[in-house]
């Protein structure tokens, strides 16, 4: 392709009208001249357009923008060659026949409309380039990087390399203000997870704190909003520092937060869960332990067994493969960030231990097994350990409803059904009934407060309404009596039925066998019906039951920050790795190792730490003020 100057795609760019009335654009092919004449000789029924002598091969078109296109020929639904032009520099295609798209042409051109320059959005794309491509700052200056960057704008002007790291710390603090706005609201409600690293060479110890959440627009978010270093992993100085954060944020209500199997965890929970307002039931169901982790444990109990391992070697791969398969796919689905699966955590633990309890019974395996299923029961086994939001998140999805935790109470039940403690079926029934009435008593309670915190009242509300006696009602004369049963004064006796009362009596959404349903959806659309329901249910399916959304931002382990030196502060990391989660579109983990990258002057880091800091000191002002 011949190779333009800027002056000549600018010239281009800019101009509203292409002269096309001095060439010829309809360009024949050869081997359709002689089928073109063939038609217009034969044709009596209607008069095609007098049209110029196709172009002998090897032509030259005159005018100059065809410069700028490529020559293409396509066929029309009747058959007939179409000439159209494709630019070279956006792809898009045009009309180009020199009789009916030229710039003359009555109602059949395309309208060329002039493109507007918009310095904002190029300034924008060139921060999210360098921040998620983890460029250096003075790669601005590439001379190629310069020339591309003038071919696809010559009107944009690249920002030196100090320019570019303010304009980076200003995008942070933008975008940080804009969270912040959202999530700090009274109204709105914040789930979380959190693990901790250590950085062997620096002998600092790290925490990354990430934010869940599912918007008005049912859309689930994640984003990173705090990495820090702590003094240690005692459970005292997570808490503290998890508090700090809270208190940073301006958030008013945490409702979960989601943790790795560890006791520092239980300490720090605990320290938080007693300086923060608005806990549910009194931080009873705070905690949510990662289901992957559980997992992990549950595994290597069984991987642990020298017999088992000796087998393996020599026998059972097949079955071991099989066997384990069950448990990758577990952690591999259970451990999504964007999308919504407190819902199916009872679903999953269920076919988890149906799936031990198969394996238990074949001889090669029954010792794995057992012993994975000591470990499944210490945490799981006890249907009432079970966190409460677990069973109302099931509740919740209307393709499931009390029928699913029926049919899991149901399961769970037979498996204690022994000669020795026989139960009918009636009693068995009466049973998992009075436990599923519990579990929807203690949702009440949770809706009841949903009423009070959004101050209304959603028990007269839909059907409720309909019930109310219109003046039409029969009149029976000076029977007192007969006329307060049929006016409706008599409802003593009837307690209104609430919001959550008539979404858990509707039939549950039936799928077919391997339809998809999106929960998000169906509530987005439903929302109106139930609103106070629909507020809750946002609440609890942004419930996350793994953390590795907090570890997905890093490389694995402790050994994200070892080869990371000193020269950043913690502030500049903190700052360029939420940026990086709050712009890119992909799930790639966060290398922190090229972040450092970005920077090879210490003037810059100096100017974006004293940016950082002054911001810093005006929030603590104002938090001090309010």
């Amino acid at each position: 392709m011949e190779q333009l100057s800027n002056q000549e795609i600018l010239e281009a760019s800019n101009s509203t009208q292409i002269d096309l009335d001095n060439s010829d654009l309809d360009l024949g092919v050869e081997k359709n001249d002689d089928k073109r004449a063939k038609r217009k000789t034969t044709s009596t029924k209607r008069k095609s357009p007098k049209k110029k002598k196709p172009k002998t091969k090897g032509q030259e078109s005159k005018s100059k923008w065809w410069k700028f296109f490529d020559k293409l020929y396509e066929k029309d639904e009747d058959g007939e060659q179409v000439h159209k032009a494709k630019c070279k520099y956006c792809a898009r295609t045009l009309a180009a026949d020199s009789h009916t798209n030229d710039v003359s042409g009555e109602g059949n051109s395309s309208s060329v409309a002039t493109w507007k320059h918009d310095d904002e959005r190029f300034k924008k794309a060139l921060i999210k380039l360098f921040v998620v491509g983890e460029l250096p700052f003075a790669f601005v200056k590439n001379e190629a990087f310069v020339e591309y960057t003038e071919s696809l704008n010559a009107k944009f002007i690249l920002p030196s390399r100090h320019k570019l790291s303010r304009d980076v710390s200003k995008f942070y603090l933008e975008e940080r203000n804009k969270l912040k706005s959202y999530i700090s609201k009274a109204t709105n409600t914040v789930h979380f997870t959190t693990d901790t690293w250590t950085s062997h060479c620096q002998r600092v110890n790290y925490m990354a704190l990430t934010a869940h959440f599912i918007d008005e627009e049912w859309v689930m978010h994640k984003r990173i909003i705090n990495f820090r270093p702590i003094n240690s992993h005692k459970g005292d100085d997570i808490g503290r520092k998890l508090l700090e954060c809270v208190h940073e944020w301006g958030i008013k209500n945490v409702m979960t937060i989601t943790v790795d199997n560890a006791s520092s965890n239980d300490k720090a929970l605990d320290f938080l869960i007693q300086r923060l307002p608005n806990i549910y039931d009194g931080g009873k169901h705070f905690q949510i332990r990662c289901f992957a982790h559980i997992l992990n444990l549950i595994v290597k109990k069984g991987m642990t067994l020298k017999k088992c391992l000796k087998l393996l070697i020599f026998s059972i791969c097949a079955g071991f493969v099989e066997f384990l398969e069950k448990f990758k796919v577990k952690t591999e689905n259970m451990s999504a960030s964007t999308k919504p699966l407190s819902h199916l955590f009872f679903s999953e633990i269920l076919d988890i231990d149906t799936h031990l309890r198969k394996w238990q019974s074949k001889p090669a395996f029954k010792v794995m097994a057992t012993k994975m299923r000591t470990k499944y029961e210490r945490y799981w086994g006890k249907l009432s350990e079970i966190n409460d939001f677990m069973y109302f998140a099931v509740l919740l999805d209307p393709t499931m409803k009390s029928q699913l935790i029926s049919h899991g109470f149901r399961k769970i039940i037979r498996y204690e059904i022994t000669p020795e403690n026989p139960i009918s079926n009636k009693d068995l029934e009466q049973i998992v009934s009075n436990m599923v009435d519990e579990v929807e008593k203690i949702m009440g309670v949770l809706f009841e407060m949903y009423k009070e915190r959004c101050g209304f009242d959603s028990s007269t509300s839909g059907m409720c309404e309909s019930m109310e006696p219109e003046a039409t009602s029969p009149s029976h004369g000076d029977n007192d009596f007969l006329n307060d049963f049929y006016n409706g004064n008599d409802t003593s006796s009837i307690e209104p039925e609430t919001e959550l009362q008539r979404y858990l009596k509707e039939p549950r959404v039936e799928l077919r066998k391997g339809q998809t349903f999106d929960i998000l959806q169906w509530w987005k659309v439903n929302s109106p019906r139930f609103p106070l329901v629909a507020r809750m249910d946002r609440d609890i399916l942004a419930i996350q039951i793994s953390t590795v959304a907090s570890k997905s931002a890093f490389s694995t382990g402790g050994r994200v920050l070892d080869p990371y030196r000193t020269s950043l502060s913690t502030k500049i990391v903190e700052a360029l790795i939420c940026t990086q989660d709050w712009v890119r579109k992909s799930r790639k983990p966060i290398n922190v190792d090229s972040l450092e990258d970005l920077f090879n002057d210490d003037e810059i880091v100096k100017d974006m730490e004293n940016l950082l800091e002054k911001t810093n000191e005006k929030d603590n002002g104002k938090q001090v003020a309010g």
